[in-house]
This record gives C-alpha cells, sequence and structure tokens, in this order.
C-alpha cells in the first residue's frame, strides 16, 4: 500500500513539475534531485541514452550560443534539470505505471479543484479571500497566480457568465490538457469512460470552457465510441451520431467555429512587428523563427530569445513555439518520439484504436499550450525513446 502512495505522489510530482509555479523554481527542482540521489541505492542517471539525450540537447545549445554570441551556464544547467533530469527520474520510478497513478493523482487534483471551484460560484467573498493566499505567502508562487492547491487567476465565460475553471493551474487550457491526458489515460488502463475519474474529468473540462479542450474532448469521444467493445452493435451508429453532434456544436458554438475563425481572421491581418498576442499570431512568428533558423532554433535557454514583444522572433504559444526553441531536426525526433510511445501506451495496455484519436486531441491541446518539454509529455517521449526495453511487456 505504501508503495502505491508514494506512485501517486511522484504523478503528482510529474504534473507538479510540469505547470504548478511552485515546483518550477530552482530550489523545488534542485531538492528533488538530491533527496533522489540520497535514497537511490545506485546512481539513476547511468544511462547511456539519458546522456546521449543530454549531449543532443547541449548541442542544440551550443549552435545558438555560436550563433547569437550568447551563453549562460545557470540557464543552460535549468534546461537540463527542469527538461531532461527531472522526468527521467520520474519516468525511470514509474515507467509503464504511469498512467494507473496519473489518473489518480490527477483525480485528486481535480476533486480539490472542484471544492474550489464550486465555493468560488457559490460563497460570496471566497474567491477574494483565496486570491489573498499568494500574495501574503510569495514564495508559494512568486507570479501571485497559484498557492499549490488552486489557481486564483479567473476569466469569465462570455456566453454563460460563469468561472473558467483553472483548476490548480494558471489558465483553463492548461487545466484541459492535463484532464485529456488524464481521460486517455482512464480509459486504457480501467476500459471505462464514466467512471469515478471519467465524470470528475468530464465534469472539469466542462467547466474550463476552453476551446481546444472541448475540440480535443470531442475528438476523444469519437474515439471511445469506435473502439467500444461493450454493444458492438451500436458502435458505428454511436459513433455517427457524437460525429455529427460534434460537427453541429463545431459550427453553432460561439467558442468553437466563430471564435477560430475571428482569431485566424484578425491574427493573419496582423503585422510581424506587433505585440505577441493570440496562438495564431504566435503560430505565425514561430514559423518565421522556424524558417530562419531552422536548423538550431531560437531560444531554448532563456538568453538566446527574444524580449521584445514586437519583434517578428519573439516566441509565445504553444508547441510549435517550443519547436521554435530548437529547430525542425528536434522538433520532427520529438513527434516521432511521442507518438510512439502514445502507441506503445496503446498496445501495452491493450487499446490500439484509441491511440491516433488521443494523438489528435493531444496535438489540438498542444497547438495551445506551451508544455511539450515538461514531464508529463516527456513521459510519452522517453517510453518512445526507450520502447525496446518494454516492447514485449504485456500489462
Amino acid at each position: 500500500m505504501r508503495k502505491k502512495h508514494l506512485y501517486i505522489f511522484l504523478a503528482y510530482l510529474a504534473i507538479a513539475y510540469s505547470a504548478i509555479h511552485f515546483f518550477l523554481g530552482p530550489l523545488p527542482q534542485i531538492a528533488f534531485i538530491l533527496v533522489v540521489l540520497v535514497v537511490h541505492k545506485k546512481s539513476p542517471f547511468l544511462s547511456k541514452t539519458l546522456i546521449k539525450i543530454i549531449l543532443f540537447v547541449l548541442l542544440i545549445i551550443l549552435g545558438q550560443t555560436l550563433i547569437f554570441n550568447k551563453f549562460s551556464v545557470y540557464e543552460t544547467i535549468s534546461v537540463i534539470v527542469s527538461t531532461i533530469l527531472i522526468s527521467f527520474l520520474l519516468f525511470q520510478y514509474l515507467e509503464i505505471s504511469f498512467p494507473e497513478f496519473y489518473v489518480k493523482a490527477l483525480y485528486y487534483i481535480s476533486i480539490i479543484s472542484l471544492f474550489f471551484y464550486a465555493s468560488s460560484m457559490l460563497i460570496p467573498g471566497f474567491h477574494s479571500f483565496i486570491r489573498t493566499i499568494p500574495v501574503r505567502f510569495p514564495f508559494l508562487d512568486p507570479q501571485g497566480r497559484q498557492f499549490i492547491l488552486h489557481s486564483v487567476s479567473y476569466a469569465t465565460d462570455t456566453l454563460t457568465g460563469l468561472y473558467r475553471h483553472n483548476g490548480v493551474f494558471h489558465e483553463p487550457g492548461v487545466f484541459g490538457l492535463f484532464l485529456t491526458i488524464g481521460l486517455f489515460f482512464n480509459y486504457i488502463v480501467f476500459k471505462q469512460v464514466f467512471n469515478k475519474y471519467g465524470i470528475v474529468f468530464l465534469v472539469s473540462v466542462l467547466t474550463t470552457f476552453s476551446t481546444a479542450s472541448f475540440l480535443a474532448l470531442g475528438v476523444l469521444f469519437l474515439g471511445f465510441s469506435y473502439t467500444a467493445e461493450r454493444l458492438k452493435f451500436l458502435r458505428y451508429p454511436v459513433f455517427v451520431i457524437i460525429g455529427a453532434l460534434f460537427v453541429f456544436f463545431f459550427l453553432n458554438s460561439n467558442i468553437m467555429y466563430e471564435k477560430i475563425v475571428f482569431e485566424y481572421e484578425r491574427d493573419m491581418a496582423k503585422s510581424m512587428e506587433q505585440t505577441t498576442a493570440g496562438r495564431i499570431y504566435g503560430a505565425r512568428k514561430s514559423f518565421y523563427v522556424m524558417g530562419k533558423y531552422p536548423f538550431t532554433g531560437r531560444g531554448l535557454t532563456p538568453v538566446t530569445r527574444v524580449e521584445d514583444e514586437t519583434s517578428p522572433e519573439f516566441i509565445r504559444y504553444g508547441i510549435l513555439g517550443e519547436f521554435a526553441k530548437v529547430g525542425i531536426p528536434a522538433a520532427l525526433l520529438y513527434l516521432f518520439f511521442l507518438i510512439k510511445g502514445v502507441k506503445l501506451y496503446g498496445w501495452l495496455y491493450n487499446e490500439p484504436r484509441i491511440t491516433n484519436f488521443f494523438i489528435a486531441a493531444l496535438l489540438i491541446n498542444l497547438l495551445a499550450q506551451s508544455f511539450a518539454f515538461t514531464p508529463v509529455m516527456m513521459n510519452f517521449v522517453l517510453l518512445g525513446i526507450f520502447s525496446k526495453k518494454y516492447i514485449s511487456t504485456k500489462v
């Protein structure tokens, strides 16, 4: 039982070190590595593949150093620790059991978040009170937007007037990304959609009012209906019905088609010298950077990034922004191993047909969110890299 609780805690840390601000500082990251070095029986870093990954990242940083004539030892170490070492340590402990414990960790996060969300909606002054917590205790989040258990940032949905549910993260779309992964893991591990985990995740997604998350949810439910084993004779009719409802909702919802068309037309009309705001406008600048620095990218370490937000080379938003930081070859390798890792999870858990739908849903979320190189996402990549170790394993 203790080992089970430890693994749930480690899965929580994978989420925490991905997007909870308190854990993104140097002290929590160094503390985690030091604890592992103390309790681990042998060095967890004795892996030739890990060394190759680190050298590959250093090669990218070297290329950017030569081009921009800027280098920071601190920032280089920070990238290696946050992107590679912590991700590798968590992967090494959890391995292919990660989906089960991720679901349980995210379930607890979501239950706590729903309590704070409902209280903010129903109790006058409650949200104003919790907003003071990170102000009074700034070590919880220097940005003043979270206090580990919940976010204090908020926005309202224009249609319903309700708060948009951020969960523990700084914006609703981030919560939607992790919930999308949770819904996929719940399905392949427990072979259900509407168990207690799935219901909590579904309610949480719906209260984000996130366009990308709703799109991803529609794609996932198409996958669930297409791959369902129960009542097989209803599989295709249900798939068609869900597909029709999804298209209808997409075309007639003001947070879906209309919003996407509006933002596309607005962002495509901008010159490349305006303040970077909007996902599509950010994508344009990311493509510009990849076109200008296709092999090395620009800005894997902050010292080589552009700080002027009006510059055509200012990077912000989504997986395309992350790819612009590392260049096209590294981006293609990332996608290859990411997809390989997702498909291997599907094969190991005997649910291979759902993986294509999940990959599409995941990429929809990632186009809006910059979490490609965080521990949760790197878990898929590392599984793809170390796939030979697990290829003969069956859950």
